[in-house]
């Protein structure tokens, strides 16, 4: 940085701290920040508006910018992802699309960089003194010419660590149909790491996730995923398709996200009951229908029964679904297809198949209830369970009873368990019972019953251990009784009661905002500077999510254990705390800055500008310019 001599232009630094996530233990953080007069870079072109869509899309542009920020160690690489869509009315159109890239290096003048890739590899030199690179995409097609946003690359001298990793696929269904113009068969996944600034590289994988072991699996029978998070379906796959990306830290840790996305060729297998209707839809991947775009496309739905083809209608209010008449037996079986027109574009969706199960039996009477045997307070009744967690004994307990006027014979109690409980026993009628199974391909608990004859009935109590609670999220399901009448062939079907389970990790999480105060002027004394927007109210300085079962009381204390430093410089400044008509304190010493009484929960800590952490310019010498950072070490602990 050069000094200026012109003493009424004032050098500018900007102080920052941050903190990580921790539960009930000790968290030693430090950042620093760049100073504030670094010249402001304007993108090469004012970026273009983006894409719109809804089902399809309605207007050509970026549909995947590149992130705003992007945090790599020197030496290091990043890849930074672009892509460009045309409106669906112009697949008919000749001409192609080019790609090309700007490149901005600390601030020196924007280069074209003749790259014709929706992706830029970003390969640093760790030898190189350059700090930050700026890139801006853009895209021809025919005469036009569309510019994304500007992503911004800080190239840091040291690892910051990932403390977690969270990913979301822009879409939950991919298409799989060869040949396909309307729906997308690629989507790419976002990533959020914390904290923001970390420099590790994120990788994928589509199989199993094993820490600092993992070799990446690039591909499968589904799908492709590349180095940037882009996965593309193959043609004629249809399943459920897993998805990790995950960050190895320079120290061997680890961390990851997985998330789930089907494929397929737009319409899943159906199932409904004698005397009812089922519905068929066609998947959209997470994309809701713009006003009037349903209106724009023709869809035409066909039934295949007993090898006839035959055209049926959809539905009035959404012509992307598609409601039988109500089912008999003999529907069974039935296929269904539909034909979807837009423009000069077409595309035919697989066939899905209809099951058509047992009509319900009112007189049949399946009566469900659960508990939590190791956590009763979380009983709210015997339908609904709270704060569910690990270890937690949950009883079911189900009663069968034929009202009818038929004996039933080879009766089947089902339960669709998840996968974090593990059945301990199971009783009927008092007796242990060992002849259940699980159906793999329903994924059910299955209990025989055998004989339920007419006004009989027979109790069945099951035990289960819960595992594998890492999160808060709930999970329902109905139990079904299912078998013959005694004629051995008609069947019957009985639906249990709607069962909730509410999870909870029970623990307290928390996620520290990095801080920035405002600016410092060189020869400025005895000031007070606050904290910049993005911690101060509504905004959080402390995110904290509370699902503890037992909620004693805690309390939130912060402390200052270092000068702010920018090199071999110290600043004369330190951090106090202040609160609602008190003095400030100094966080030279720890610092209580929340508390929560007995059954409270701990909440997110909010300040406005002139409460909380503010800092203190002490009257002082002048001080160089430049980047200070100071640490705090932050506990969640227990309180008296």
């Amino acid at each position: 940085m050069k000094h200026r001599k012109n003493s009424k232009y004032f050098m500018y630094l900007l102080i920052s701290l941050l903190a990580t996530s921790f539960l009930i233990f000790s968290s030693v953080s430090k950042v620093s920040a760049q100073t504030n007069d670094d010249p402001v870079i304007e993108p090469f072109h004012p970026p273009s508006k983006g894409a719109e869509h809804g089902i399809f899309w309605g207007t050509s542009g970026f549909n995947t910018q590149p992130e705003a920020n992007y945090y790599i160690k020197r030496g290091e690489s990043v890849s930074i992802n672009s892509n460009f869509v045309r409106y669906i009315g112009w697949f008919s159109w000749w001409g192609t699309s080019k790609y090309d890239w700007y490149e901005n290096i600390d601030g020196k003048g924007w280069q074209r960089l003749n790259r014709d890739s929706a992706s830029m590899k970003v390969q640093t030199n760790k030898d190189s003194k350059v700090h930050d690179i700026y890139y801006q995409a853009i895209n021809t097609f025919r005469n036009d010419t569309y510019y994304s946003e500007m992503a911004h690359v800080h190239v840091l001298s040291n690892e910051i660590k990932a403390e977690s990793v969270t990913i979301e696929p822009n879409k939950n269904y991919l298409y799989s149909t060869k040949d396909n113009k309307l729906f997308d068969n690629w989507t790419y996944v976002n990533d959020e790491t914390k904290p923001q600034d970390s420099t590790g590289k994120l990788q994928w994988t589509l199989g199993e996730f094993k820490g600092k072991d993992t070799v990446p699996e690039t591909e499968n029978k589904l799908a492709t995923v590349n180095t940037s998070g882009l996965i593309t379906a193959k043609n004629g796959a249809v399943g459920v398709l897993n998805v990790t990306g995950y960050i190895v830290n320079e120290d061997g840790t680890s961390v990851s996200d997985t998330k789930k996305l089907r494929i397929g060729g737009g319409l899943e297998d159906q199932t409904g009951h004698v005397k009812q209707k089922a519905t068929f839809n066609i998947e959209t991947g997470k994309s809701i229908a713009r006003d009037n775009e349903t209106a724009q496309i023709d869809i035409k739905w066909h039934r295949v029964k007993d090898k006839k083809d035959t055209i049926v209608a959809g539905n009035k209010n959404n012509q992307l679904s598609m409601t039988t008449d109500v089912l008999d037996e003999s529907d069974s079986h039935n296929e269904y297809y539909a034909i979807i027109t837009a423009g000069n574009s077409q595309l035919r969706t697989n066939n899905a198949h209809l099951k058509v199960l047992p009509p319900i039996d009112p007189m049949v009477h399946l009566d469900s209830k659960m508990e939590n045997v190791s956590f009763p307070k979380g009983n709210s009744d015997n339908k609904t369970l709270h704060h569910v967690t690990n270890d937690d004994v949950v009883k079911y307990t189900m009663t069968l009873k034929n009202g009818g006027i038929k004996n039933l014979k080879k009766s089947t109690l089902k339960l669709p368990l998840n996968q974090h409980t593990e059945v301990a026993s199971i009783k009927l009628d008092g007796v242990e019972n060992n002849k259940h199974s699980f159906n793999t391909v329903e994924k059910s608990l299955e209990v025989p019953i055998d004989d339920l004859e007419q006004d009989h009935e027979h109790k069945v109590e099951i035990e289960t251990k819960t595992k594998g609670i890492n999160d808060e999220h709930s999970y329902s399901f109905k139990p079904i009784l299912s078998g013959f009448y005694d004629d051995m062939t008609h069947k019957y079907e009985s639906d249990g009661d709607l069962l909730t389970l509410h999870y909870t990790d029970d623990r307290i999480a928390a996620e520290f905002k990095k801080i920035h105060f405002q600016p410092v002027a060189l020869f400025e004394r005895e000031k007070y500077k606050f904290r910049t927007s993005e911690t101060v109210a509504p905004n959080p300085v402390v995110s904290i999510r509370d699902s503890r079962r037992n909620r004693v009381p805690v309390k939130v204390t912060v402390k200052q254990t270092t000068n702010f430093i920018n090199g071999k410089n110290i600043l004369d400044a330190n951090l106090l705390f202040v609160s609602q008509n008190a003095q400030p304190v100094s966080l030279n010493e720890k610092v209580t800055v929340a508390q929560t009484d007995r059954e409270q929960p701990l909440q997110s800590i909010t300040w406005d500008e002139s409460h909380g952490l503010i800092l203190h310019v002490d009257n002082t010498k002048a001080r160089p310019p430049g980047n200070y950072s100071a640490t705090l070490v932050w506990n969640i602990e227990n309180a008296p």
